[in-house]
């Protein structure tokens, strides 16, 4: 996972900072993407604030708007992720308990668009507000002795915040990739596809 995140960071820092050096826009939209433009990003992610072993990995959607606010190159969006672990142990005796951990989290998020000057790159900055949502089963196995408390794990839900430091590059006008290193959807880590209409 360590080596996963340096090479996506050296990759970012290899791309942007030589373009940086000669045509930096801080107010104006990568050449990729144009005002009114619908961006939509499918993909999964790696590493996960869920206890356990993970049976489905962070599933990952978001979508954005390209609207500029007072000439600055933004993009106002949502964002949706959902994911499970489960976590078993069995006692020596024979009885034992898997716990089946359950995250879904969606809300709004903000983007900066700057222009590095690198043809279909987009590298982009976000700030999201959401909603967290966290439940567990637990399943009992077993025989379990008289008097041994059974404890199923609460249900919570909170509003947090989250940010991203993200990269798009577009391979056709419409259909690209996206990778993404912060936190705003159950993940640390995420990348998949990009769509554009």
């Amino acid at each position: 996972m360590k080596r996963f995140t340096k090479l996506l960071g050296i990759i970012v820092i290899g791309a942007v900072i030589p373009a940086s050096a000669f045509a930096l826009d801080w107010k104006a939209y990568p050449d990729a993407i144009k005002a009114g433009n619908i961006i939509v990003n499918a993909g999964v992610g790696f590493g996960t604030p869920l206890y356990g072993s993970m049976s489905i990995p962070p599933l990952i959607l978001s979508i954005d708007y390209a609207l500029p606010i007072g000439g600055i190159p933004f993009t106002l969006g949502g964002f949706f992720g959902f994911n499970q672990s489960k976590y078993k142990y069995d006692y020596i005796a024979g009885y034992g308990y898997t716990y089946t951990y359950t995250g879904t989290a969606f809300g709004a998020r903000l983007a900066y668009h700057p222009n590095f000057g690198v043809k279909n790159l987009d590298v982009y900055a976000t700030f999201a507000l959401g909603y967290y949502l966290y439940g567990a089963k637990a399943e009992y196995t077993g025989e379990w002795p008289t008097g041994t408390l059974k404890t199923s794990p609460a249900k919570y839900d909170t509003f947090y915040w989250g940010g991203n430091l993200g990269v798009r590059y577009f391979f056709t006008p419409k259909i690209g990739a996206w990778a993404e290193l912060g936190y705003s959807a159950l993940s640390y880590i995420s990348a998949g596809i990009t769509i554009k209409f």
